[in-house]
């Protein structure tokens, strides 16, 4: 049978097709049900491959597992080819509606299949200066999006992004990686689940908690001699590793703690906060902790070291003399002169630092002597007495500190203290007076993480398809 060209055709009376309410019917290779290739019903709706027809369907093209189609393994109802840079194989387009619908009961809805170094499975783009790119939702929850626009929405229940990366020994990568204002992306060799970095005024990663008792960020460190959080700077004239504040106006913040260090282990060489400073040259102003104001400790304050005589044993460990004064103190001996006397030089900047309540402490060496003070400080310096001729006289002098510093604070002076605000009826140190923990001034109970493990499987395998 073969069918000619015609001429001259009218399209209201010369087409294809039934003038009666019968489905038009195309077959190849015989007459049974199973040969039927395209049913354009009755009713209008168009099906490939199948007798049947969905509600709502213009055209219906079905593939493997319907009854009567091809059934080629790994066949695909629809393919659309295109040769062209500027072209696509499939184009949905809808003014206010979906343009392109995908629908699996347990697969894959839409799947996006790239095969070269510089292509793309699936690229999404808004042209809106307001635009969201790709909005996706799990678990039956409806999608929400940002009005100002963005990249990506993703929500869900439990996880609103899953990310995972299989990086091997060795090589840099990050499950996640987020950048600001940098066109070199940067990640770490060890691989990450999470990268940011910013080459701007911003920040890598910011972590927010408006909860009460909440955590802005929370590093949790499970693996053996783990790291909770480890910051880093290695940059600029000053980098700071940890930066914590509280800002001026928080309120009321009456026992407000920048940083905290809480070790609530029972190991014998615990430590809640350590500072070190090891790195040549260990000079005058390189401390491991350093205090800009005040200092307190409501235990000892102590120096420890290894111990000379056995160092790989023992530490040693000397005390601090704790007084009621905030007081300097200085010492030394001197060789009395042909008179007895001995003068004492102090350093240049003593009358900068001290106040003139001194008091003195003399101790002659090798005899007995009346030693006494002919002249207190005057000048920065004082003199002894009544000594023998070329007699060792050990001396102490301690002064009370009156720099800038006290000068401008004289509270700090203050011995007893009345507890107030919220320090009223809180202890440092409950336990010490039969109160618990709930009782202390500072530092809250740690929250606890609960690991839950959710299980994870890989998706469908998806044959390759390629245009032959």
């Amino acid at each position: 049978m073969s069918i000619a060209s015609n001429s001259g055709t009218v399209a209201t009376t010369n087409f294809i097709g039934t003038t009666d309410a019968v489905d038009f019917v195309v077959k190849t290779g015989g007459s049974t049900p199973t040969e039927e290739r395209m049913r354009v019903f009755a009713t209008g709706p168009i099906s490939m491959n199948a007798a049947t027809t969905q509600a709502g369907d213009v055209l219906g093209v079905y593939g493997t597992g319907y009854a009567g189609t091809i059934n080629a393994a790994n066949n695909y109802a629809i393919n659309g080819y295109v040769n062209a840079a500027a072209g696509a194989g499939v184009y949905g387009e809808n003014g206010s509606g979906l343009g392109v619908f995908g629908n699996s009961g347990s697969s894959v809805g839409v799947l996006g299949q790239a095969n070269g170094a510089n292509g793309f499975g699936v690229q999404a783009y808004n042209n809106s200066a307001s635009g969201t790119g790709i909005i996706a939702s799990g678990n039956g929850l409806g999608g929400t999006y940002l009005l100002a626009g963005s990249g990506g929405s993703f929500k869900a229940t439990r996880f609103g992004v899953l990310a995972f990366s299989n990086v091997p020994t060795g090589v840099s990568g990050s499950a996640v990686l987020g950048t600001n204002n940098k066109s070199i992306i940067i990640s770490f060799i060890g691989g990450a689940g999470v990268t940011g970095v910013d080459s701007s005024t911003g920040s890598g990663v910011i972590g927010a908690s408006y909860a009460a008792g909440g955590e802005g960020v929370y590093g949790l460190g499970t693996g053996t001699s783990g790291t909770g959080v480890l910051a880093i700077a290695n940059v600029g004239a000053s980098p700071y590793g940890v930066w914590g504040v509280i800002p001026t106006g928080t309120s009321p913040a009456n026992t407000s703690l920048a940083i905290f260090g809480d070790n609530q282990t029972t190991g014998a060489n615990a430590v809640g906060i350590l500072g070190q400073e090891l790195a040549a040259p260990n000079g005058a102003t390189r401390y491991a902790i350093f205090s800009n104001g005040d200092f307190a400790a409501s235990g000892t304050k102590t120096f420890v070291i290894d111990h000379p005589l056995d160092p790989a044993n023992k530490f040693l460990k000397h005390f601090s003399i704790e007084s009621n004064e905030v007081l300097n103190i200085y010492r030394g001996n001197v060789t009395l002169d042909a008179n007895g006397e001995g003068v004492i030089q102090l350093p240049s900047y003593f009358d900068a630092i001290n106040n003139n309540n001194y008091a003195y402490s003399l101790t002659p060496i090798g005899q007995q002597a009346s030693v006494y003070i002919k002249q207190e400080v005057q000048n920065k310096q004082f003199t002894i007495a009544g000594g023998s001729p070329g007699m060792k006289v050990s001396w102490m002098l301690s002064a009370e500190r009156n720099d800038p510093y006290m000068q401008q604070n004289p509270q700090l002076r203050d011995v007893e203290v009345a507890k107030t605000g919220d320090a009223s009826g809180k202890y440092l140190m409950p336990d010490l007076y039969g109160q618990s923990n709930e009782s202390a001034l500072y530092g809250k109970t740690a929250r606890t993480l609960t690991p839950v493990t959710s299980e994870s499987a890989k998706s469908p395998a998806i044959p390759s398809k390629k245009k032959q």
